[in-house]
């Protein structure tokens, strides 16, 4: 049984197990006003005959299966609205809509256009002399909505459903090895696809797992964490990322005690995976990298290695963002294994190099050094490739990056021309078009002619023009902006603000609001198929609205869906020496029980950067949110380990919302109503903990 939970997804829903009353081949059914004579058909799942209470049949070319009213036994939720003929059905994150002669289908919330052929019927059998309707699907909605492979055997009248498609993660476990180190184990009913990445800054591995269901004991969980303690491995923690109606996705993220100390392995059958680690011990190989700098060639400047004797290499490019990787065989990486550099060089915005782990690309026995050159945006990157003596040269081709610096912070941005005095640029801010516009001498400087993408939180592209005297570089915006000369500078530099970071009441307190998660980032996913971050943007914009209507500065970590590094947050916030630091959340655990609001905080004690007591914004701003909204309390709760809490120099707390992984608090968080009452006892906080501290 616990087999055909993991393979049935919706199908569990759809088919009852107990023996079928009807003996006959042929029967008779009323559907859509007609009285129907029908032909009986079997069902096999993955080669597994499934027979129901009432049968399933063919009429024309459908094949016609029950939707299961109790399924309980499975921890599964159903709901019939008889005034809609609209069916629900819950289990764990999976969410599927469907009405009765409606070619729509809602699943996770988002809505899908059925064929003819695939649409639900309303059906009425002969049970006992009595008349008993069903809600029936077509088999060819289970191929439509899930994905899964649906064939007709007409020899028998078989239906058969195939899931073999969707792997499902069974288990995750340490093991140990023979020195006692911990390995992961990550048991499957099919070998598993994956790419694992590098996160440097969290000192983490992620291992995406394509076309997988996490499926932990058989009860659909999406979560699982665990905290290991080991010499290498600190603690795990894997989600499930993607759901129907898009490609199942589970990442498993590995955080490690130290960086760089460690070496990455993986061992596969075809129903486990192992990753181990082994302690960092360079083995012999044709290039050893010594050392990583800028340097000159041929009078152009350039990133040089030191140590690459070899020249077998493989350079691509990668996109969102931009990347130029430079892949280099049978070579080693001295030192740290991962390795960054704040190189600007043309269009090259930083360089990381690491003792990357072969990907299907390469054999597993391959020793290979990647060295990735982050890209400014807008930018078609070329490199010349030069080797000479023990050193490769990665030489940038021109481009305007080579003439100008530009550096995008979370709110405001800098562009230079450093070989431009201060004095040989003009200035102009268009605000109808919301463009700022230099102009200069062509004889200056020869920056060549052309348009940049640049795509970012502020810019859209930069175009340069040139008419017989004048150089032209237009910059068009996505915000209004503000901006003053840096005369203190020996060259042209200009500092740009968004008007977001303007004070508009400056005997105003000034509060930072932080939406979590955003762009690449989606947070947890609801069990209704919505994302953490668009949540905590939707409230957060009401929480902004609010308080600027009470008079107070709002200054946004992001007012978009856009990626913010989780250390900029605090950043931002000391920066423009903020009152009052709130990051908008929503929570997520295994237990899907589980519901209410939580308050976090840093103790003042446990954070460098705090000189007041955090627990007072803390209960202030708990207790009005739980009178406002009337939502269950599971309490305020020490939290020093996260960066916002931790590296806010002011008051903060950090407010997961409700819990997604609960039905009835998801069903909450995507009504305005909710959101607009949890803004109102957030005001009713922030104004009761400002007039008494």
């Amino acid at each position: 049984m616990k087999r055909r939970h993991i393979a049935l997804f919706l199908i569990m829903f759809l088919l009852a197990f107990n023996k079928s009353a009807y003996a006959s081949e042929f029967f008779n059914v009323g559907m859509d006003g007609n009285n129907l004579k029908v032909r009986q058909v079997s069902v096999l799942l993955d080669g597994n005959r499934l027979d129901s209470e009432v049968p399933s049949f063919i009429v024309g070319n459908r094949t016609l299966v029950p939707i299961r009213f109790i399924a309980e036994d499975f921890g599964a939720m159903v709901n019939w609205e008889e005034k809609t003929k609209t069916v629900t059905v819950v289990d764990g994150p999976t969410v599927v809509i469907l009405t009765v002669d409606s070619n729509k289908v809602l699943v996770n919330g988002v809505e899908r256009i059925l064929d003819e052929y695939s649409i639900p019927k309303l059906v009425t059998y002969n049970i006992d002399g009595k008349p008993d309707a069903r809600t029936m699907v077509p088999v060819r909605f289970i191929s439509e909505v899930l994905g899964y492979e649906v064939g007709w055997d007409p020899e028998n009248y078989t239906a058969k459903i195939n899931t073999s498609t969707v792997v499902n993660i069974t288990n995750i476990r340490t093991v140990y090895d023979s020195n006692g180190n911990h390995q992961i184990a990550i048991d499957s009913d099919q070998k598993l696809n994956y790419e694992v990445s590098y996160d440097s800054i969290n000192k983490k591995y992620n291992i995406e797992f394509i076309n997988a269901k996490l499926n932990i004991s058989g009860n659909n969980q999406t979560t699982f964490e665990n905290e290991v303690g080991g010499t290498f491995i600190q603690r795990i923690f894997s989600q499930q990322t993607s759901l129907p109606p898009n490609p199942y996705k589970v990442s498993l993220s590995i955080v490690m005690n130290d960086e760089g100390k460690e070496i990455f392995n993986t061992t596969s059958d075809e129903r486990s995976l192992i990753v181990s680690f082994e302690p960092n011990k360079p083995v012999p190989t044709i290039n050893n990298i010594t050392n990583i700098s800028l340097g000159f060639i041929d009078g152009k400047e350039a990133v040089v290695l030191k140590g690459v004797k070899g020249n077998d290499y493989k350079s691509f490019i990668l996109d969102n963002p931009t990347r130029y990787v430079l892949d280099l065989k049978d070579t080693t990486l001295l030192g740290n294994l991962y390795q960054t550099f704040d190189y600007k060089l043309g269009f090259i915005n930083s360089v990381r190099v690491s003792q990357f782990t072969p990907d299907e690309n390469y054999d597993p026995n391959d020793k290979i050094v990647r060295v990735v050159l982050d890209i400014n945006s807008g930018v078609s990157p070329k490199v010349n490739i030069v080797f000479k003596d023990d050193e490769i040269y990665l030489v940038p081709e021109n481009t305007l990056f080579n003439y100008i610096d530009y550096n995008a912070h979370s709110s405001s941005f800098d562009f230079s021309i450093p070989s431009m005095a201060l004095n040989s640029v003009i200035t102009d801010y268009v605000e109808p078009k919301n463009q700022l516009i230099l102009s200069f001498d062509n004889g200056l400087i020869d920056i060549p002619i052309g348009k940049y993408n640049i795509n970012d939180n502020f810019i859209s592209t930069i175009e340069i023009e040139k008419t017989l005297n004048t150089t032209i570089i237009t910059m068009n915006l996505n915000k209004k902006i503000s901006y003053n000369l840096d005369t203190n500078s020996s060259f042209f530099k200009i500092n740009v603000k968004s008007e977001d970071t303007i004070p508009t009441n400056p005997s105003g307190k000034t509060i930072v609001i932080d939406a979590g998660h955003g762009g690449k980032d989606p947070g947890a996913l609801s069990i209704l198929g919505f994302k953490e971050k668009d949540i905590n943007l939707s409230i957060a914009l009401k929480l902004e609205n609010a308080l600027r209507q009470k008079g107070y500065n709002v200054i946004m970590t992001r007012n978009n869906d856009t990626y913010v590094d989780l250390y900029e947050r605090p950043k931002i916030a000391n920066q423009v020496k903020a009152d009052l630091f709130i990051s908008i959340h929503c929570n997520s655990t295994l237990l899907s029980s589980v519901n209410g609001l939580e308050i976090l905080y840093c103790p003042a004690t446990e954070s460098q950067y705090k000189t007041v007591d955090q627990y007072p914004l803390a209960k202030s701003i708990h207790d009005s949110i739980i009178s406002s909204t009337g939502i269950n309390s599971r309490g305020i709760k020490k939290r020093s380990d996260l960066a916002v809490l931790r590296l806010t120099e002011m008051p903060a707390v950090l407010i997961e919302t409700a819990f997604l992984s609960n039905a009835d608090d998801s069903q909450k968080l995507i009504q305005d109503s909710f959101q607009e009452k949890v803004v109102q006892g957030i005001v009713n906080g922030v104004e009761q903990y400002i007039n008494q501290y």
